[in-house]
């Protein structure tokens, strides 16, 4: 398997390409999530076991765009249930408050790290399982 590696912040001109990579890490294959909000006081939530499954379009992803593309994101159904990300930024330059998320795709990991819209910090993790 070709390993796949990206980082950098996300943003309306590179959602359809980052969204595909994480795609192309999780599809097939088990993968455990974690986040960690800040506001939680940093204790995480952890689904284990999950899997993508096809939403109401079909597939595990989708990704959408507003009529003006200034605004756009994507998600992801699995089973839990649907999580994603959206970005304003234009032109994926490093935004070092993350406001838009910033996101670090590795072979069997992806992170993404933002601030909320309350300006609190986030982390998430998708890591695959090993079986």
């Amino acid at each position: 398997m070709s390993r796949t590696e990206w980082y950098g912040t996300l943003s309306v001109k590179n959602i359809e390409k980052v969204a595909d990579m994480i795609y192309a890490v999780l599809k097939g294959r088990k993968y455990s999530f974690v986040d960690v909000y800040e506001y939680r006081r940093y204790k995480p939530e952890t689904r284990l076991n999950q899997r993508l499954e096809n939403g109401s379009n079909g597939s595990p992803l989708s990704i959408y765009f507003d009529d003006e593309n200034r605004y756009a994101g994507f998600n992801f159904c699995d089973t839990y249930g649907v999580w994603g990300c959206s970005t304003s930024n234009q032109d994926g330059q490093y935004d070092p408050e993350f406001n838009s998320p910033y996101i670090v795709i590795e072979n069997n990991k992806i992170t993404i790290t933002q601030r909320t819209p309350e300006g609190r910090m986030c982390y998430w993790q998708m890591a695959v399982d090993y079986e």
